[in-house]
């Protein structure tokens, strides 16, 4: 049997523009649907992921031996934002003379890059100041990098930097005129503790003008 289609070909009429534009609005809307529920889904994965993590980072590190002051300088170098130290000097203290430099170089590194250092020394008398500068005049220099205060003595020097880590300077017990270890906490509870203890100190100590005493 033969079959023959006589209809002539169909036309279509254009979709009014307002109906087009609701369909395809439509179709928008379910799409936005479905990502928003992936969204949504992926936001509680990661908000469950946020709220297991430690709510207390630590990482630490031991500096000592031969490499120990290389060790405790590149630590040092760590900060970005703030350095706030506080060290003791006596004059037994030869060591630290042999240290200056270093402490020096590695606070102008810092003040290149607009570190705010504040620095805490522990003396018993502007004595020791003066002797020490008599010995090495440099030390005048030391302002033009930091705002230095005197305090009076703690049992331990310490360092936090930038907020969040701490660098604690082990004095030898059998030698305590010896820097034995630095041990490094990266701590933000620790940091905080030993930041609020400085900004203590800070508030009652009184400001320190080497230049002035290198005149004398």
């Amino acid at each position: 049997d033969l079959y023959s289609d006589n209809s002539r070909p169909k036309k279509f009429s254009p979709v009014e523009p307002e109906l087009a534009i609701n369909r395809l609005l439509e179709m928008r809307e379910k799409e936005m649907a479905e990502l928003t529920k992936n969204a949504n889904l992926v936001t509680q994965k990661l908000t469950r992921i946020y709220e297991n993590k430690p709510k207390d980072k630590l990482v630490w590190k031991v500096a000592i031996g031969d490499n120990l002051l290389r060790s405790y300088f590149n630590l040092l170098s760590e900060a970005n934002q703030e350095f706030l130290g506080y060290v003791e000097i006596n004059e037994s203290m030869s060591g630290f003379l042999n240290e200056f430099e270093e402490y020096k170089a590695a606070m102008h590194k810092m003040s290149m890059r607009n570190v705010n250092i504040r620095i805490l020394l522990g003396v018993e008398n502007n004595d020791v100041i003066a002797n020490m500068l008599e010995v090495n005049p440099s030390m005048a220099d030391i302002p033009n990098y930091a705002t230095i205060r005197l305090t009076s003595i703690l049992p331990y020097p310490f360092t936090v930097i930038d907020g969040e880590k701490v660098l604690l300077k082990v004095i030898n017990p059998s030698k305590p005129t010896e820097f034995l270890a630095a041990v490094y906490l990266w701590q933000d509870s620790l940091a905080k503790t030993l930041k609020q203890q400085f900004e203590s100190l800070w508030k009652s100590a009184y400001p320190l003008k080497l230049s002035l005493m290198a005149e004398k």
